[in-house]
């Protein structure tokens, strides 16, 4: 399918991500003749504070919030996009991500938790063919938390700067192989701030990261 020019724009996108989180997308701009996708403001929030959070779900649960300043996507493929629901993209830039995370140890840990899913088996699970190039990630944060029964103050560990590269994300079985994976590299500065208040600093670069269709055995883990 051959696509000339289709432009779309939406304002102040408001919606539900689950019981407990909303999305919000100040806007969001498409256009086939440029092959481009730019959301701006992309906010992902709870929809209710830690007091409430502990009356209404009974076992321990990870608060996580996030905001992007910009998601731009260039060369998209519109016309395989419309006509057989697949996604190929070029590039996209993540401008100044954010997330957090924070674990309120307080409540018991669930005693049949679901089997939490390798980044790989999601990718292998949606219902349409995947492809991005490349991803990258520049100025970004992670802060994660951990809230101590009678603390009033959760230990922090901050990753700040963080600037990163995935090429060759998809989950196309003809694409991904042991002699063409996806690699991923990453660089931050890491902080540590105990609920005591000690801070702590040191600057890392995470070794690249690959990951293939091919399982990986334990003894290289």
């Amino acid at each position: 399918m051959r696509v000339d020019n289709i432009r779309l724009r939406a304002d102040r996108y408001s919606g539900v991500w689950d019981s407990l989180t909303t999305v919000a997308i100040a806007r969001v701009e498409a256009n086939a003749a440029d092959s481009m996708l730019r959301m701006d403001s992309v906010e992902v929030r709870p929809t209710i504070d830690l007091a409430q959070q502990r009356r209404r779900v009974k076992w321990r649960r990870t608060r996580i919030g996030a905001s992007i300043a910009a998601i731009t996507a260039h060369g998209i493929d519109y016309g395989a996009l419309l006509g057989t629901g697949n996604i190929a993209i070029r590039r996209v830039d993540l401008t100044t991500p954010r997330l957090d995370m924070l674990v309120d140890r307080l409540p018991e840990p669930d005693p049949r938790p679901e089997r939490a899913r390798m980044p790989n088996e999601i990718m292998r699970a949606l219902p349409m063919r995947l492809t991005i190039d490349t991803v990258r990630t520049t100025d970004g944060t992670i802060v994660y938390g951990e809230l101590e029964p009678g603390q009033p103050r959760p230990g922090l560990v901050t990753f700040e700067r963080v600037r990163g590269t995935v090429t060759n994300l998809s989950n196309d079985p003809a694409r991904m192989s042991d002699t063409h994976p996806m690699v991923g590299t990453a660089s931050a500065i890491l902080r540590c701030k105990m609920s005591t208040g000690t801070p702590a600093s040191s600057p890392i670069r995470m070794a690249s990261f690959t990951e293939s269709n091919t399982p990986v055995p334990s003894s290289r883990m």
